[in-house]
């Protein structure tokens, strides 16, 4: 079935109630008509990544069926297939969808699609796509930004977004606008800061606070600051979902944070709006919604995903104390690292994947293992 979405891309909306986030959108995973379902492959779990709204009409970018699914006032409409693995987001640009896909730019309508060569500085990759003033507007990891007006390409301008925030250390970041110093942030352990939006005299940060390193425990919250560094709201964001999502959120020019969010349950759009008060206020994420981690207990069931070959390999069981004696000698484990082995942020590999050292690893030796390094290899393989 074809998708007919044509216009000026907005943010659903409706009347709320300040500090209340508001369901727009739930759908029950492995339910018909939608069939929405989550995938289980090696080291992820696939499902919707991205979304756009205008109205009461919603559209989803859906990794695991590699399709676009469109719903009107909570209704299944249709999907159109596009066949393309490795989604991560999507905007609607004329007629057309621009669909990014491994960190490579594609242009859809209908049966028709052209790959675009975007020029990208090394060592960054894009963190997301939208329209701005009639620009094409990549957002870079590195702290750019690629701009080109609409219909102009492959016109690109690559420059420096307005807003940078750059961390001195794990407790102190600094933020920037056009290099020129706004505030900085202190008194907490920071983990990924990134900005998300500037509203005239609001800006807006997503920001991770680390609580505890041993198990990893940390607090995710989009914050509100004004230009000189008040902190005006912090809303809190799940620690955990169900699959990976490129665009988890998005917040629009009137301070409405559009959330998309997924558990053991289903998926959900749920909106918040944000500003209804001058007062610094903490505003929670629902409890109903709250989940533990995927695979601990009471967290996700087996049996609603979408399973894949790679579950039908025979798994070897072992005793509780047999997991923590592995688990121990990757805590212990010592290793040595260069100045080749660190980032310095975040790269991309050959293969288009999106790679960060951590921060607690340093030149000579270190200990413990950073995740996923050396995929699924053991400490002697390593």
């Amino acid at each position: 079935m074809m998708i007919r979405y044509f216009g000026t891309i907005l943010l659903l909306i409706s009347s709320l109630n300040a500090s209340d986030w508001q369901e727009r959108l739930h759908i029950l995973w492995n339910q018909e008509p939608a069939n929405l379902s989550l995938q289980k492959v090696p080291g992820a779990m696939l499902g919707p990544v991205s979304f756009l709204g205008k109205n009461d009409t919603l559209l989803l970018l859906d990794a695991a069926s590699q399709s676009i699914i469109q719903f009107h006032n909570q209704e299944f409409i249709g999907r159109q297939l596009i066949n393309m693995e490795g989604l991560e987001d999507f905007i609607l640009y004329d007629k057309s969808f621009l669909v990014l896909a491994k960190q490579r730019l594609w242009e859809m309508s209908g049966n028709y699609k052209r790959q675009i060569h975007v020029e990208i500085p090394s060592l960054a990759v894009i963190k997301g796509l939208k329209l701005q003033e009639d620009q094409l507007i990549f957002t870079l990891s590195n702290g750019q930004r690629i701009l080109t007006p609409k219909g102009k390409w492959p016109d690109f301008n690559l420059q420096n977004a307005e807003i940078i925030v750059r961390k001195s250390s794990p407790m102190n970041a600094t933020v920037f606008r056009n290099n020129k110093s706004l505030f900085s942030l202190t008194g907490e352990e920071f983990g990924a800061i990134q900005p998300v939006k500037l509203n005239g005299n609001q800006l807006w940060l997503y920001v991770e606070i680390i609580l505890k390193h041993k198990p990893l425990t940390v607090d995710r919250q989009l914050r509100c600051y004004s230009l000189s560094g008040k902190l005006q709201k912090a809303v809190e964001l799940p620690r955990y979902q169900a699959h990976e999502i490129f665009r988890e959120y998005q917040v629009s020019d009137d301070n409405l944070i559009t959330l998309l969010f997924s558990n053991r349950k289903g998926l959900y759009i749920l909106l918040l709006n944000a500003m209804d008060s001058d007062q610094v206020s903490f505003i929670p994420f629902p409890e109903q919604y709250h989940q533990t981690k995927p695979g601990e207990k009471s967290g996700l069931e087996e049996e609603f995903y979408h399973k894949t070959e790679y579950d039908k390999f025979p798994k070897e069981s072992v005793s509780r104390q047999e997991a923590l004696d592995i688990a121990d000698t990757y805590y212990q484990h010592s290793w040595t690292a260069s100045a080749a082995n660190i980032t310095n942020g975040q790269i991309t590999d050959p293969d288009g994947n999106a790679l960060e050292t951590p921060e607690w690893v340093a030149v000579g030796t270190n200990y413990d293992f950073p995740y996923k390094w050396g995929g699924f290899n053991t400490c002697l393989l390593y």
